[in-house]
């Protein structure tokens, strides 16, 4: 059949119409077959079919309408998928409609036949009951005459035994369903019976005694059938008889005849399956009908099932199957009243189901011939929609390979940059290829990973989330193609048992077809291109080919652009060693300075040159000289870190930039860690090990130049100075080279003056400003230079300390070193107070800073009491939410918590609170100034006032004056400290303060 194209007319349309009369006529055999339906609840369904013949009527002219006009026939030769799966839904449609249609009607005639055998059932149980229960009063009554007559004739020497036999004789005859009865005395002889007593007669006895001698009442008791010979059985049915008295005389027995109750209930009419059954109510079969004799006088199963309905309810029905024919029985159940006697009256489920299954099989074959020739014309219009829509793929099919092919080659004469044709080539596949993903992994060296360097699509978010590891047993596809450098496909990645995440998330994603291109550079794997697509079975043989082209293009077009890079590269960077050179350096240096000037930090421009470079090259060949080259490079760019700007813009020379520097120590100290990293440790140089020293000059900005160029010039100035006067750096400025040299000099002293022990602590007494009692100590360090004389004061080091890190390990010295003076003292009898040891910012910032405390405090008795940390305002302000935690971690082991330079920073009243602090110290600025200004004076007196309010305790330090404690006196401050009162004290001297319980005369110091 030819493919029309989009305008043209659908040639020969005879084949639908042929179809649409077929169909039409099929539609009577379903009708026919409901119209001779037996069952009235199958002929209400009648208009069912015909309404759904209608609609099939309506569905096949719907197609024939549809396949003339033109504007769908267009859509359907397009191949249109939303068209196929329209006709589709209605054809599923109309046939889950019949297919319903047929089932609920059977269903629901199902249902009313078994509900009008229930009915039935319950009808027949109402009858046997009525006739029973006549039956059994019948009975009841004569064996009360029995019961009030006998006793008086029992008695020895009263009446003839004759006279009682012919009265027991005669009633028997009277009722048909009594075979016998006779009279059982007290002690369980008989005394009178009639003629044809069973001859178990005398084994019902002991039951029915032991039961009326238990209980008080006239009630019938019913045991179980007793057989009296083959095929025949009785039912023993006592009555009790008592003295005048009320006591027990004995009882009236009668032999009941089952066939007789059996033939009450033959004249039912229950079909060939049904039954008629009277039981007793715990579940003994007294006679049955159209059931097995074995049966009479064993209970049915299930017992407590039958129990518990007759317990519920005195009636009801129930369905089940009888264990010993197997047959499935709709039953109902009524009890006898007053009697402990159930009727059960049950009829055949297949016998009444019968002529509905017969109806259903009508109907079902009429329905499987209706849906078989709608299949045959939904299959017929479904190919011919296929072949359409086959034709039409192909075509877009070339069409979306021309635009992407288009897309690829104009990508590739307009890229500059390996990344940019990357993008390009994930984008032009997703946008121009119709494919659902697309992305470009790189083998990374430093992970073994296959990183993804470009992708395209709204599902590689989730699909890139694992990386591919060419190590890994489950790597999918990517990895194969790169170790392999083949394409490899998969049209269905649901079949592939790879445990490759990527493939495992894409099949979740419902990405069934993928491909992996290998991308070459010098023949060699560089990278990988994927493609995802949905359908199953998308990349085709002829698919496969034009995408392997594709990647052939583009791996010519990386050989290209790696030999521009190659240039652009060399332009700005040695060859050599890979650092920037000259040029890049001064753009690099150019944008730091400028970062340098908003942020208002201090920079440096450093110049390294290799001593005597030229001899290596003389002596151990050029060879020698280059890896030496290589391996400075190598311990610069460590010493300063990957993010540092290193170059190398000579032969033997090197620079690099400190940028963010804090201070000019900061800065010599840098450069004096790079040159050590280059000539401490020796080369080792084709199997010998050269000593390098190497010279520094070093330029500040903004001191000795604002642009890069003149840093770079004084830099090299600076570097001719090193080399004239033989020192190993030199600055710019001739006066820096006296200061560097000297904070060099303090640093190296104070790295080694805590092994030495050169360290010492003095305490500053601070006492109570309203008893003058000693309270509390605060701990400040000395520096015993031996160089120098007297104590170094922490003003001059401290700064240098925090500068260099030392402060981290100075800082616990003097936690434990105040420690082992509060245990001394209080070994020695005394009662030392609180030692305040003050942190700096550096050791607060430490995530070990709570182990440091808590190693501090952890060993000793009571010591945790002893200390006491002070923080300083702008410390405790940045992070507070970690401070937080830190402090109450720390607060927790009994440390006590102060903040110093109260007033001098910006802080927040909240972040005060939220804090866990006990002390509150005013800064001495504020101390010093509140004799002379009201301001400085009314800042203190609200600090305070603040500090009582949250409950803190307040601490004025640097008081110096008389004036100044009264005042503070005035306000309620708790604590003083200054040289008022002492100046810090060495150990010994605080020793003897305490052990003279000193106290401050309050009319001198604070009055």
């Amino acid at each position: 059949m030819d493919y029309p194209t989009a305008g043209a007319r659908v040639r020969n349309p005879r084949p639908m119409r042929r179809i649409t009369a077929a169909l039409a006529c099929a539609l009577v055999s379903p009708i026919a077959a409901a119209s001779n339906a037996s069952l009235p609840g199958m002929r209400g369904d009648l208009y069912g079919w015909i309404a759904a013949a209608a609609s099939a009527t309506v569905l096949i002219a719907g197609f024939e309408y549809a396949h003339r006009r033109p504007r769908v026939r267009n859509r359907i030769a397009r191949g249109d998928r939303s068209l196929r799966l329209l006709i589709l839904a209605v054809v599923v449609l109309f046939v889950g409609g019949v297919v319903a249609n047929l089932f609920f009607s059977l269903r629901n005639t199902h249902e009313t036949l078994l509900d009008e055998a229930r009915d039935d059932t319950a009808n027949l149980a109402l009858a046997v009951q009525q006739q029973l229960s006549g039956l059994i009063d019948d009975i009841d009554f004569s064996m009360s005459i029995v019961a009030r007559s006998a006793p008086a004739q029992a008695l020895p020497g009263t009446a003839d035994a004759t006279v009682a036999e012919e009265m027991l004789t005669g009633m028997a005859r009277h009722l048909p369903a009594v075979q016998a009865m006779w009279v059982v005395d007290a002690g369980g002889r008989i005394v009178h019976r009639s003629r044809d007593m069973p001859r178990r007669a005398e084994a019902a006895i002991a039951g029915h005694l032991q039961l009326h001698q238990q209980r008080n009442t006239d009630a019938l008791a019913f045991g179980r059938p007793m057989p009296d010979g083959p095929g025949r059985w009785f039912i023993p049915v006592s009555r009790r008889m008592k003295r005048p008295d009320g006591r027990f005389a004995g009882m009236v027995v009668a032999a009941l005849r089952p066939g007789y109750i059996a033939r009450q209930t033959s004249a039912l009419d229950l079909g060939r399956e049904g039954v008629a059954v009277l039981m007793s109510t715990d579940g003994v079969v007294m006679q049955q009908a159209a059931l097995p004799s074995t049966m009479i006088g064993r209970p049915i199963e299930p017992t407590p099932r039958f129990i518990a309905l007759t317990r519920r309810a005195d009636t009801g029905s129930y369905r089940t199957a009888h264990p010993f024919d197997g047959v499935d029985r709709i039953i109902s159940y009524r009890r006898l009243p007053g009697r402990p006697l159930v009727v059960l009256a049950g009829v055949g489920v297949n016998e009444v189901l019968a002529p509905w299954r017969q109806t259903a099989a009508t109907y079902i074959a009429g329905s499987l011939l209706l849906l078989v020739l709608l299949t045959l014309l939904g299959v017929r219009l479904w190919r011919e929609l296929q072949r359409r829509a086959e034709h039409q793929t192909l075509i877009a099919r070339l069409e979306r390979t021309r635009r992407l092919q288009a897309g690829i080659s104009s990508l590739i004469v307009r890229a500059t940059t390996r990344s940019e044709l990357f993008e390009g080539t994930c984008d032009a596949a997703v946008r121009h290829g119709r494919l659902g993903a697309a992305w470009i992994d790189m083998f990374d060296p430093a992970t073994g990973t296959l990183s993804t360097v470009a992708s395209a699509g709204k599902d590689v978010g989730q699909l890139l989330s694992q990386p591919a590891t060419l190590n890994d047993d489950g790597s999918g596809m990517a990895v194969e193609t790169f170790v392999s450098g083949q394409t490899v496909v998969s049209n269905d990645l649901a079949t592939r048992t790879d445990r490759s995440p990527r493939r495992q998330c894409a099949v979740a994603l419902g990405y069934r077809s993928k491909i992996t291109l290998p991308l070459l550079r010098r023949n060699e794997p560089l990278a990988t291109l994927t493609l995802l697509a949905r359908p199953v079975g998308f990349f085709t043989a002829e698919e496969t080919r034009t995408l392997e082209h594709l990647a052939a293009d583009l791996s010519h077009a990386l050989d290209h652009l790696a030999a521009v890079e190659r240039v652009n590269y060399l332009a700005l960077h040695d060859a050599l060693t890979g650092l920037p050179n000259h040029t890049l350096f001064i753009d690099r240096t150019a944008q730091r300075l400028r970062r340098a000037a908003e942020s208002d930090l201090r920079c440096a421009v450093a110049k390294i040159d290799i001593e005597r470079f030229r001899q290596i090259n003389a002596t151990a060949g050029r060879e020698a000289g280059d890896t030496v080259i290589r391996l400075i490079a190598q311990r610069l760019t460590t010493a300063l870190g990957r993010d540092a700007v290193l170059s190398r813009p000579e032969r033997d020379h090197f620079m690099f930039l400190i940028d963010e520097a804090g201070s000019e120590a900061e800065i010599a100290s840098a450069v004096h860690k790079a040159l050590q990293a280059c000539s401490d440790a020796p080369m080792n140089v084709d199997g010998q090990a050269l000593h390098i020293s190497v010279r520094a000059g070093v330029s500040l900005y903004p001191d000795d130049g604002r642009d890069t160029e003149t840093l770079v010039r004084n830099a090299e100035a600076a570097l001719a100075r090193a080399k004239h006067m033989r020192e190993r750096m030199v600055f710019y400025a001739p006066a820096m080279n006296a200061r560097v040299a000297e904070t060099l000099l303090i640093e190296n002293k104070l790295r080694s003056a805590l092994e030495r022990g050169q360290f010492a602590l003095h305490y500053q007494p601070k006492f109570d400003a309203h008893s003058g009692a000693l309270c509390g100590l605060e701990a400040l360090i000395r520096w015993k230079d031996p160089d120098e004389e007297g104590l170094i004061l922490p003003a001059r080091f401290v700064p240098l300390l925090e500068e260099t890190g030392l402060i981290l390990p100075v800082g616990e010295w003097v936690m434990n070193e105040a420690l082992r003076d509060y245990r001394r003292w209080r070994e020695a009898g005394l009662s030392p107070p609180r030692i305040a040891v003050n942190v700096s910012a550096l050791q607060l910032r430490q995530d070990s800073f709570t182990r440091s405390v808590r190693s501090a405090v952890g060993g000793a008795d009571h010591a945790e009491r002893g200390l006491e940390l002070e923080i300083t305002e702008s410390m405790l302000m940045t992070r507070v939410e970690s401070n937080a935690d830190k402090l109450d971690a720390i607060r927790d082991m009994g440390v006590s918590i102060a903040i110093d330079d109260f007033g001098t920073g910006y802080s927040s009243l909240q972040y005060i609170a939220r804090l866990p602090l006990d002390t509150l110290k005013i800064d001495r600025s504020f101390v010093a100034g509140m004799t002379r200004n009201t301001t400085d004076r009314e800042i203190v007196a609200s600090v305070i006032s603040l500090a009582h309010q949250l409950h803190l305790k307040v601490v004025a330090e640097g008081v110096e004056s008389n004036e100044q404690a009264q005042l503070l006196q005035q306000l309620s401050c708790d604590e003083v400290q200054g040289f008022l009162f002492s100046p810090p004290l060495p150990p010994s001297r605080v020793e003897a303060l305490m052990r003279s319980s000193r106290r401050l005369d309050p009319p001198a110091a604070l009055h």
